[in-house]
C-alpha cells in the first residue's frame, strides 16, 4: 500500500491541512504563527505556577497546562496579539489554544477578559468551562468568579455578547450588555439555580478593572455600545 493512499498519510494531510489554516488565518490577523496556540505571562503581582513549576513574566504558557496561582497575586496573559486575560488570587485553571476549539477551564477563582480578536482566527470563538456553567464567547469582554469549591459561579457580561449554559442543560442564556450584566449560577443536588446578584452583592470587578486591562493589549473599552 503506497502512503499516499494509507491512513497515515491521511491523518498526515489532515494535519497539515489544519495547521495551514490557522497559521493563513493568523497572517490576516497580524499575529506571528509561532504565537499560535500560545498564551503569553505578560505582567504578575505574587507567584503563578504552571503544572507545579514557577512561571516567569515573558515565558509562554504550555497548552492545556494546569495554572494556579498564589495568595494575592495576579496575572496577566495575553495571546493572539489582542486578546487579555487576568488571573486572580488562589485560582485554577487551564488555557487551551492550540486546537480550532479555544477554551478556558477554571475550577477555582477569578478571571477578567479582554477578547479583541478572537473573530479574526480560525474558530471565531473561546468556551468558558466552570463546574456550574459553559459560557460560549466572541469578541467579548467579562468578568467571571468560580467560589464555594466550584459550587457557584457569578459570570458578568462587562461588554460583549455571550452565550451562558447552565451545566447538564441544553438551553443557553444569551446575555448582551455594554456595561455590565451579571448572573449567580449555583449547583444544587437537584439541578443549576440561575439567579440576579442580591443587593449589596460585592461585584469583584468594575469598570477601571476592564480599562486596564484592555490598555495592556493596546484596546479601549467604549461603554456606549455592544462590542461585537
Amino acid at each position: 500500500m503506497s502512503l499516499a493512499r494509507s491512513p497515515l498519510a491521511s491523518l498526515l494531510v489532515s494535519a497539515l491541512l489544519a495547521v495551514s489554516v490557522l497559521s493563513c488565518q493568523a497572517k490576516k490577523a497580524g499575529v506571528e504563527a509561532a504565537d499560535i496556540g500560545f498564551a503569553s505571562l505578560v505582567y504578575l503581582e505574587g507567584s503563578i505556577t504552571m503544572d507545579g513549576v514557577p512561571l516567569k513574566v515573558g515565558e509562554k504558557v504550555v497548552d492545556g497546562a494546569l495554572l494556579k496561582t498564589g495568595p494575592e497575586s495576579l496575572a496577566e496573559l495575553v495571546f493572539a496579539g489582542k486578546n487579555a486575560l487576568r488571573i486572580g488570587e488562589n485560582a485554577s485553571l487551564r488555557v487551551r489554544l492550540a486546537s480550532l476549539e479555544r477554551s478556558l477551564s477554571v475550577d477555582a477563582g477569578a478571571v477578567t477578559a479582554v477578547l479583541r480578536k478572537l473573530d479574526k482566527l480560525a474558530g471565531g470563538r473561546m468556551t468558558v468551562n466552570t463546574p456550574s456553567l459553559v459560557a460560549g464567547v466572541r469578541g467579548t469582554s467579562f468578568y467571571f468568579m468560580v467560589a464555594d469549591s466550584g459550587a457557584q459561579t457569578y459570570f458578568c457580561t462587562c461588554n460583549g455578547s455571550v452565550v451562558l449554559t447552565p451545566e447538564g442543560e441544553s438551553e443557553g442564556i444569551l446575555k448582551e450588555a455594554n456595561h455590565h450584566d451579571a448572573l449567580i449560577f449555583t449547583r444544587t443536588p437537584e439541578a443549576v439555580q440561575v439567579s440576579q446578584p442580591p443587593a449589596g452583592f460585592d461585584y469583584g470587578h468594575g469598570d477601571r478593572d476592564l480599562e486596564t486591562l484592555a490598555a495592556r493589549i493596546g484596546e479601549t473599552m467604549d461603554w456606549s455600545r455592544i462590542e461585537k
